[in-house]
């Protein structure tokens, strides 16, 4: 009690067997579940690409305005102070057809392959770098030169 009181720390306690519980963050998930099951059936992406909708959906979330915050702020321009530059989101849409550059392709054949865009790959390359879920092999790909696929 007085190491409480010294640091003004609050006592708190859980229910039996169930310490992970917080009202927060199961509302939040519960929000990003529901928008992504949205995206998948809309997009009609397969189910095994659910992260990757997960990853989407908290990007596009963290740049959309929220009126909670002061100002309705976007929670990225709330956390860090600087307007979110929303261009590399405008380019594509989830699952959407996209042709891109293979650098490893042999001529004749052509050096652009088909795939389907899944996101922005954030820390990798330049601010246009995207994942794309290439048809082929059905590996995921960090590539930045990328067109629409008409």
């Amino acid at each position: 009690m007085e190491i409480n009181r010294e640091f003004m720390i609050k006592d708190q306690l859980t229910e039996p067997y169930n310490p992970q519980q917080n009202q927060v963050e199961s509302s939040a998930i519960k929000y990003i579940k529901g928008q992504i099951h949205i995206l998948l059936d809309r997009t009609g992406a397969p189910d095994s690409l659910w992260f990757m909708a997960a990853k989407y959906v908290a990007d596009i979330h963290n740049i959309c305005l929220d009126p909670r915050h002061p100002d309705s702020m976007t929670p990225i321009q709330y956390q860090q102070g600087v307007t979110p530059d929303i261009s590399v989101y405008l380019q594509f849409t989830f699952w959407e057809p996209i042709l891109y550059l293979d650098h490893e392709a042999v001529w004749p054949s052509s050096t652009e392959r088909a795939g389907r865009w899944i996101g922005v790959a954030h820390a990798i390359g330049d601010a246009l770098t995207y994942w794309i879920l290439e048809d082929q092999s059905k590996h995921i790909l960090a590539i930045s030169v990328v067109r629409p696929f008409n």
